[in-house]
């Protein structure tokens, strides 16, 4: 019995969907789903750097087969994303990637990431 539903309208800020996708077995996927609340201030340097580093890094790497990215219309410095996988290794390459590492350090200088 659902005890909470949110039905939350949105905008989409990011799409990436890589071909093999619908290849590959989906018992092996590592997904996972981010919530982020950016400070009002920063939602533009958020959707540049969605736009300008993100998007063709996830052209260019193999280690994630989907991400999707959308604010909330009414409040639109609370974001979700859905990142899939191939799997957990695929997941774990990305820590070592250079450009990634780059980004998870800038955004998180405590090294934090969850």
């Amino acid at each position: 019995m659902v005890k909470h539903l949110d039905l939350i309208e949105t905008q989409s800020l990011l799409y990436h969907r890589k071909a093999e996708l619908s290849k590959l077995d989906p018992k092996n996927f590592y997904i996972r789903l981010i919530k982020i609340e950016l400070d009002p201030s920063a939602i533009a340097d958020f959707s540049s750097l969605a736009n300008n580093v993100m998007m063709p890094g996830l052209k260019t790497e193999s280690w994630v087969l989907v991400m999707y990215a959308v604010a909330e219309k009414n409040n639109p410095n609370r974001i979700s994303i859905l990142e899939v996988y191939k799997n957990l290794d695929s997941y774990n390459a990305i820590r070592y990637n250079v450009v990634v590492r780059s980004q998870i350090e800038y955004k998180y200088p405590s090294g934090k990431t969850e």
